[in-house]
């Protein structure tokens, strides 16, 4: 029995390439590969944004808990100037990103609120909120707004 589809057959008969269907095929799956990638990409690329804030936000964190200490276990009077970082002694923040702007408030004598607003057209409407509370244990709290 003759093979019909051998190599043979495939010159003899001028046959070459794929046919419209299969081509259609693969068209139809990568559509459908892309419209599910791209979106998973996308969000991929807005996460790998959220650590550069978060070292900032631990930055600013460790230098409130320095000013606590240094000012008689109390937050109070602790003010941000823009991206000078907090004002006073003992401490020095610097702003590393240009992607977030970052918000001080909430300041109390055991609390303060620290905002990360994204900077950045892919960021836009992203915030990051840190919640710091010295109370009786300190506990931290950080709340994504994606």
């Amino acid at each position: 029995m003759k093979k019909i589809f051998s190599d043979k057959y495939l010159k003899e008969t001028g046959q070459k390439g794929f046919s419209l269907i299969e081509m259609m095929v693969v068209v139809v799956i990568m559509a459908i590969l892309a419209a599910v990638a791209i979106p998973i990409y996308k969000n991929n690329q807005i996460d790998a944004y959220a650590p550069e804030a978060e070292a900032v936000i631990y930055a600013y964190s460790m230098a409130a808990q320095r000013y606590r200490a240094y000012n008689g276990n109390s937050f109070s009077g602790m003010t941000k100037s823009g991206a000078g970082g907090l004002q006073g002694p003992p401490y020095n923040v610097v702003e590393t990103t240009t992607n977030w702007t970052f918000a001080l408030s909430g300041v109390g004598v055991n609390t303060f609120t620290l905002t990360a607003s994204g900077n950045i057209p892919a960021l836009s409407g992203k915030t990051i909120t840190f919640s710091y509370d010295a109370t009786v244990t300190p506990s931290e709290t950080k709340t994504y707004n994606w």
